[in-house]
């Protein structure tokens, strides 16, 4: 039963503070700005083939789309952090697919 009660608590806690968020997104957005008529969106959403533009409240941040292209960030991190064989193993696949394709 109290297992209960702190799961219902924290779905309660997670659906105030997600809708708390949207509303001071949404009305920050909408408010009255003394200097422009302009409004802001709260947030928007521009796909390409690269890469993904999120942008929340007039601040955009980049996602890469394709994160297993040798130039990503996560392509590095991931390789550094694989073990040695399972590296060894890539490249002797790698190695023996330009040799004798695949």
């Amino acid at each position: 039963m109290g297992r209960n009660k702190k799961t219902v608590r924290g779905i309660l806690v997670y659906l105030i503070l997600t809708v708390g968020m949207w509303m001071f997104f949404y009305s920050y957005a909408n408010s009255y700005n003394r200097l422009t008529d302009k409004k802001i969106p709260p947030a928007a959403l521009k796909v390409d083939k690269e890469d993904v533009i999120v942008e929340v409240v007039g601040e955009s941040f980049r996602l890469e789309t394709d994160i297993f292209s040798p130039h990503s960030d996560f392509y590095f991190a991931s390789y550094m952090f694989v073990p040695t064989e399972l590296r060894l193993l890539c490249t002797a696949v790698s190695a023996w697919e330009k040799e004798f394709g695949l």
